[in-house]
């Protein structure tokens, strides 16, 4: 109905000044005819395609050209992009749902499995989930997707290995003797290595989806760069940051199992 006012005022105007209704697509004019009348129905005929059925034929397939737009015109394309699909509603809730069950059995285990240290990593992971959501919030074109969810997925997998190796490191200094102290600056200088390597590897993968692959396989990579980019960096330094703080107020003689260490002797 609203169409059908637009047209009704511009046939008019139209006819009012004697003018002509042409259609164009960019510079390539279709039609050009004169108007006897306004157009008020929002229905309109064509005529002088010729006579007979040739003329109805003629005139069917300009009316199904103007209704399709589909005309032989040589058009320009001034950009090109590919999207990857968007996770719809019920997608999202199972997305949401299936990655709050993950997190939840990763922050149940540590503590059960490393004690004092397992609470130090649910802290570290718990600081990664809310970056990740903080960055999908403010950066406007990140969209909650199949690429989005598998590169927190990278991410999260990729932290808790690196927390496990770190924890694992810490443990085998201390059984021989070091220091709490001591067990964290070498248990942490053992594991930097390996996983900056790891790290480097996955950038590396990243940086090959992106600049050689097209469409989903190149929208992968930015997710999977800044989450393992995040991951590497809670598990390094801000799990090492809490540990310290935590340890260093601990005794190591009458903590050593509430903090999930044993010596050797034990």
């Amino acid at each position: 109905e609203e169409g059908t006012k637009i047209a009704a005022t511009a046939t008019a105007a139209i006819v009012s000044a004697s003018g002509t209704m042409e259609i164009t697509v960019g510079s390539t004019q279709i039609f050009s005819s004169s108007l006897s009348e306004a157009i008020t129905s929002g229905e309109t005929y064509i005529s002088g395609m010729g006579s007979g059925t040739q003329g109805y034929q003629n005139a069917l397939n300009y009316a199904m050209q103007l209704d399709a737009c589909s005309f032989d015109v040589n058009l320009q394309i001034l950009d090109s992009s590919e999207n990857t699909a968007v996770a719809g509603t019920f997608a999202k809730t199972a997305a949401i749902i299936i990655a709050a069950v993950c997190f939840a059995v990763v922050l149940a285990a540590f503590p059960v499995k490393y004690k004092l240290m397992g609470l130090i990593a649910d802290i570290t992971v718990l600081f990664f989930a809310f970056v990740s959501l903080f960055l999908t919030a403010i950066i406007k074109t990140t969209v909650i997707n199949s690429t989005f969810l598998i590169g927190m997925l990278f991410g999260l997998i990729f932290m808790v290995n690196a927390l496990i190796v770190i924890i694992g490191n810490l443990n085998d200094n201390f059984k021989v003797g070091k220091t709490i102290s001591a067990s964290i600056s070498i248990g942490y200088k053992k594991s930097l290595w390996a996983i900056v390597d790891t790290s480097i590897v996955l950038f590396v993968a990243a940086l090959l989806f992106y600049f050689v692959t097209k469409g989903s396989l190149s929208n992968f990579a930015l997710p999977v760069f800044i989450m393992v980019g995040l991951a590497a960096f809670a598990a390094l330094l801000l799990s090492r940051l809490l540990a310290v703080c935590v340890f260093t107020l601990a005794d190591e003689n009458k903590h050593a199992k509430l903090l999930g260490m044993k010596k050797e002797a034990e």
